[in-house]
């Protein structure tokens, strides 16, 4: 079975940001969640509030997403280094439910349609270059 990756557009432009080494090894983390987005040793799956999200580590960076297993969809909220996710990263994700349609607490709102922020969420932070 394969997913199709979506990136929000907050995770987009922090993607477009990265060095090309590591970006390089971003999208090959993308590619591979395709096909296993739910298995693998760098896979997590987040506790507590934020348990519908995942997490792959990539070196010292990190992709935060949500399964949609009935769209057959892996949304990608955040790419960022884990100096920036941890902990205050995660704060937006805290006070925002999971966005992905068909998941208990989902808003509804289609992804891509606005950035977290501008839906009611506190801004992700910003990463320094």
């Amino acid at each position: 079975m394969t997913f199709k990756v979506q990136l929000s557009p907050h995770a987009a432009r922090a993607y477009k940001k990265l060095d090309l080494p590591i970006q390089s090894r971003m999208h090959t983390a993308l590619d591979m969640l395709q096909y296993h987005p739910l298995t693998g040793p760098q896979i997590r799956r987040l506790k507590g509030r934020l348990r519908e999200y995942y997490r792959y580590r990539v070196g010292d960076y990190r992709i935060v997403y949500v399964v949609d297993h009935q769209q057959q969809v892996v949304y990608v909220d955040y790419v960022h280094h884990r100096k920036d996710i941890y902990p205050a990263g995660f704060a937006s994700l805290r006070e925002a439910k999971p966005r992905a349609p068909g998941l208990p607490g989902a808003s509804g709102v289609s992804r891509g349609s606005a950035p977290a922020h501008a839906r009611g969420a506190p801004p992700a932070p910003r990463v320094s270059s």
